[in-house]
């Protein structure tokens, strides 16, 4: 929960699999539950960085309000997916 009240969430977008579906989403919420377009315009935002999928770790609130998550990043494979590596990313509130 930030100070004014609103809350942010981030999770991983698809069916629970490793998929081409599979991107992060975070969002921040007014204490009303109403998405607050004043992050990104919408309330929200997907990150999806195109030839791997993206999977969520970790986020965290910075002190001045930056929104830090990272996690891993899969690539296509056959026979199963795997970790090719990792990303970082930092929204401004």
């Amino acid at each position: 929960m930030t100070s004014s009240g609103s809350l942010l969430v981030a999770g991983a977008t698809g069916r629970g699999f490793v998929t081409e579906e599979l991107t992060v989403i975070t969002a921040r919420y007014r204490s009303d539950g109403s998405l607050d377009p004043a992050f990104n315009g919408s309330g929200f935002t997907v990150f999806d960085e195109g030839e791997e999928y993206e999977d969520i770790q970790d986020m965290t609130v910075m002190v001045d309000g930056r929104i830090v998550i990272c996690g891993f990043a899969w690539k296509a494979a056959d026979p199963l997916p795997h970790v090719d590596g990792g990303w970082v990313i930092r929204y401004l509130t």
